[in-house]
């Protein structure tokens, strides 16, 4: 099915009408009250604006073939990291940054059944930074495919202080399929093991459900 050219995220539906409803009260007091400034008007105005510009959700078409990780969210690649698990395993993490100017909805990278979903609290520090993964506020989904397991990561940020997972443990989601979204500003990493090319470098921009970041090494092409 083709998706929308664009809409709003449900989940910025509620921020979005809050602030309407204050805009509307501003311009309602200086119409009866002209000798109060426009000023918080259309300051209100202007962030609602920059609000729904925020919550936008364009549609995406996502690149074919189950041999292909995607993006997992809009931004600019980060400095490649290695990540372990509690059984030991190693992985090789890629994160993206997003900045307030990017898409925030989240999408899955790989088409599998949802293994795990681990929520664990944490700081606000900045989301580019190399502690932001160990030690800001995260939401861990374990996906498990046909070629093997990936891990996507969303992190919290200096502004972003909420994360949205629209996932459940042993769903099974499709590469492309919105997931979740992240709320003003925040970073998403993208963990994968050995047995996978990664094909992207870091300061590369990238689309959700778009841009092919890596391919597994032992799918049939």
């Amino acid at each position: 099915m083709e998706e929308p050219k664009i809409r709003i995220a449900p989940e910025g539906l509620s921020i979005i009408a809050f602030g309407v409803i204050l805009c509307l009260i501003g311009w309602l007091t200086f119409w009866f009250f002209p000798i109060i400034t426009n000023i918080p008007p259309i300051v209100i105005s202007a962030l609602v604006c920059g609000v729904i510009f925020f919550f936008r959700d364009p549609g995406r078409t996502p690149v074919e073939g189950d041999e292909k990780i995607l993006a997992p969210a809009d931004g600019t690649v980060l400095p490649f990291g290695k990540f372990t698990d509690r059984n030991g395993n190693e992985y090789r993490m890629i994160s993206i940054f997003l900045s307030l100017f990017n898409v925030h909805v989240n999408r899955s990278s790989v088409s599998g059944t949802v293994e795990a979903i681990e929520y664990f609290p944490g700081r606000c520090n900045m989301a580019f930074s190399k502690k932001a993964g160990e030690s800001n506020e995260k939401n861990r989904i374990t996906i498990k495919t046909k070629w093997g397991t990936t891990i996507l990561q969303q992190v919290t940020g200096f502004i972003a202080r909420r994360i949205v997972c629209n996932l459940k443990s042993g769903q099974e989601v499709i590469a492309g399929q919105r997931i979740g979204i992240m709320k003003f500003g925040s970073r998403m990493d993208l963990i994968v093991p050995e047995n996978v090319e990664i094909i992207i470098k870091p300061r590369d921009k990238v689309k959700a459900g778009e841009t092919v970041m890596a391919v597994w090494k032992n799918a049939k092409i």
